[in-house]
Order: structure tokens, then C-alpha cells, then sequence
């Protein structure tokens, strides 16, 4: 009896041994940023009772997030303290990679070394770069990861932050970007994301004649590229051409400016944050941050604005500068389900209209600046769930 017994605490013991370490705890914990040092503390004990190369692997890349997030809540003055614990992320990422190779560790490894750089300075970091653009590489193209939104936003800021002359590329930090923002998870807003595209779109100033222009250009180099992702996405913003309509808007990208779209953005932003239950601090501080460009844009001139056109986004329209043409008059048609008739098929007058668009509480000036109309809600025939 006794024997028995003790194998059957042997067993038990074994049994133990082989139980893989659960990280759905220690995950929800840094997702909600709540305490990311408790984090740090949970996966260094986690590391200790890793047995295989694979969890330890795990462990590692874990541990080399979170000292990205540990890093950037740290004193902007502590520049050592900054330095010391990205260069430790950068460490475990490494370490993570020689247990066994996988893309998360080549990712954040990369995330901390390009804090490290922006901490430093960019001109001071410039060795770095090459080696940072291979990291991505090996991700975009030996893994074969194409749906990591943080893959493509430190790929976009890289080559948003280095001087084209010593290896950055602007247009495709744009693409790379956009590229960031398709790729955000359900469960995740990434406000900053939204805010980052929209900044670099805001910088670059194409009006809606370049955009047309330029578009078709890129949807040319999409297609010619097969051998590399990495290569290839450099492109993304033509994938779909100059009539691709982004989930933020329903005008296509050569009927609006860099600018206008840049804005919309924004909302859109404001939109999935208003939309979610609960926030982050991160959350919370990049919300703050896109109301305040809002304000800061919306009170500029925007008259240069060419292509007149309907922008929506999760909450209100957009009316862009200039005269109100047929093609707007006809988008409205369609928004409104054809509540907006016309007798035996005549054209519509533009008091007609003028009139509908009071009466839905919008905003209508022709000139000098774009407004933003009165959100509501109403149901619709067909479509009792959508907010304009």
C-alpha cells in the first residue's frame, strides 16, 4: 500500500513538471497597464520555473515587452534609467531568440532598440538602423507575419524618423502605417496608431490631384513585387488603387487631400475609443492627444482643399470646401436610402437638398473652413444600426 501510494505521488510530481506555464494572467494583467512592474515580477518567476526552450522563449519576449512599456512611463529626464532598461529588453529578446527563434522576440527587440535610438537621438542612432530593418525583414519575410500591427508601426516610425538620404523612406512609412492600422486587433483601440498615420499624412500635404496621381503608381510597384513582403509593403497605400475607400471613410482616396483624410482619421479614432467600455491610461492620454490636433487642424484654412465630397465617419460627416457638385448630391442619395426624392426621375434642385440637410442637422459651408456636423442618430429603412 504504502509503494503504491508513493508512485502515485511520483506521478503526481511528474505530472506537474510537464504542465505548460499559463500565461493568460500575467497577459490580461499587462493588456489593462495597470501594473506593469507586478508583470515584470510574474514573468521573472515564470522564467525560473520555464523547463523547455520554448517556454522560456515565451517568458523572454514577454519580459522584452514589457520593458518597453517600464522604459517609456520612466522620467523623460532619467535618460540612464531609459537606457538601462531598454538595453535589458533587448537582452531578453535576444535570449528569447536563442531559445528558439520567433518573430515576437525579433519584434520587440526591435521595439527597444528603437527607444533606446529616440531616446538618444536619431543622428546618434544611426548604426542601428540596418540592423533594425533586418530584424523586420526576418519578420515580413521569413516568418511571414503580415497581421502584426506593432510589426508595421515600428517599421512606419523608423523610416518616418531617419532622413531620407541615410535610409528613411516617408511615403513608405505612410504605407507601413496604414498597413499598422488594417492590422489592429479587435480587441485593442491603438489610438496612437490612428494618430501616427494621420500625423504623417498631415506632413506630407498631397492634395487630392497628387494623390490621384500617385496612387496608380504604387498599385503598379504592389503588383511587380513578389519576392518580398517586406519590399512589397512599402506600397500598401496603392494595393486597391486610387478608388480604395479605408474603413474610416467612404470617399475614395484620389476624391480626397492627405489633410482632409488625416482628420478623419482622427474621428475615427475618437469613434473606437467612445465605442469601447473601459480604457487604458494609454487609452486615455492618446485620446486626449487627437482632441487636441483636432482642435488644432479644424482651426486652420483648409480652402485649399480641392475635390468637394462626403467624408463619414463612426459619428458625423464631413463636408469638404467648395461648391456642392452632382457627385456629392448623388453620395447623399445613397446615404439616406433615397429619402431624398425626386418627381418621375428629375434632378434634384439644390434647395431641395439644402432643405434635407437641415432638417438632419447637418452643417453646410461652402467655403473657408470644413465643418463638422451635429452627430445623431436615426434609424433608416434596412439599416436601423447606423450612426452618421
Amino acid at each position: 500500500m504504502k509503494k503504491l501510494a508513493l508512485l502515485l505521488v511520483m506521478l503526481m510530481i511528474a505530472a506537474m513538471a510537464l504542465v505548460a506555464l499559463d500565461f493568460r494572467s500575467v497577459d490580461d494583467l499587462y493588456d489593462s497597464g495597470s501594473d506593469n512592474k507586478k508583470v515584470y515580477a510574474t514573468l521573472q518567476t515564470m522564467l525560473k520555473d520555464a523547463k523547455s526552450g520554448e517556454e522560456k522563449a515565451e517568458v523572454l519576449w514577454r519580459l522584452s515587452r514589457v520593458c518597453v512599456d517600464l522604459g517609456d512611463k520612466m522620467d523623460e529626464k532619467d535618460k540612464n534609467g531609459k537606457f538601462a532598461i531598454y538595453t535589458e529588453g533587448e537582452n531578453y529578446a535576444l535570449q528569447s531568440i536563442e531559445a528558439k527563434p520567433n518573430y515576437l522576440a525579433y519584434l520587440w527587440k526591435c521595439a527597444n532598440i528603437g527607444r533606446y535610438g529616440q531616446t538618444k537621438g536619431v543622428m546618434d542612432s544611426l548604426g542601428k538602423v540596418k540592423p533594425m530593418k533586418a530584424d523586420l525583414r526576418v519578420i515580413t519575410d521569413d516568418f511571414k507575419v503580415l497581421d502584426s500591427s506593432e510589426a508595421w508601426y515600428t517599421l512606419a516610425v523608423l523610416n518616418d524618423a531617419v532622413p531620407g538620404i541615410l535610409g528613411g523612406d516617408s511615403d513608405a512609412a505612410i504605407s507601413y502605417m496604414r498597413a499598422a492600422c488594417d492590422t489592429i486587433p479587435a480587441k485593442y483601440i491603438y489610438g496612437g496608431t490612428y494618430k501616427a498615420l494621420a500625423e504623417m499624412l498631415y506632413k506630407r500635404d498631397w492634395s487630392a490631384s497628387k494623390r490621384a496621381k500617385e496612387l496608380p503608381k504604387m498599385q503598379k510597384k504592389w503588383d511587380k513585387e513578389t519576392k518580398s513582403n517586406f519590399d512589397k509593403y512599402a506600397y500598401y497605400e496603392g494595393a486597391k488603387g486610387a478608388d480604395a475607400m479605408p474603413v474610416w471613410t467612404k470617399t475614395k482616396l484620389s476624391a480626397m487631400s492627405d489633410r482632409q483624410e488625416a482628420l478623419v482619421i482622427l474621428k475615427y479614432a475618437q469613434a473606437v475609443y467612445n465605442s469601447r467600455p473601459s480604457h487604458t491610461a494609454g487609452d486615455e492620454k492618446n485620446y486626449a492627444e487627437i482632441q487636441d490636433l483636432i482642435n488644432e487642424w479644424s482651426k486652420k484654412d483648409l480652402s485649399s482643399f480641392e475635390n468637394p465630397g462626403l467624408l463619414h465617419h463612426c459619428g458625423s460627416p464631413f463636408l469638404s470646401s467648395g461648391m456642392i457638385l452632382l457627385d456629392f448630391l448623388l453620395e447623399l442619395l445613397k446615404e439616406f436610402h433615397h429619402e431624398i426624392m425626386s418627381l418621375n426621375g428629375h434632378l434634384l434642385c439644390l434647395g431641395c437638398v439644402h432643405q434635407v440637410l437641415q432638417e438632419k442637422k447637418l452643417l453646410i459651408e461652402s467655403r473657408d473652413r470644413v465643418l463638422i456636423g451635429t452627430a445623431f442618430v436615426r434609424e433608416y429603412p434596412g439599416n436601423s444600426d447606423r450612426t452618421y
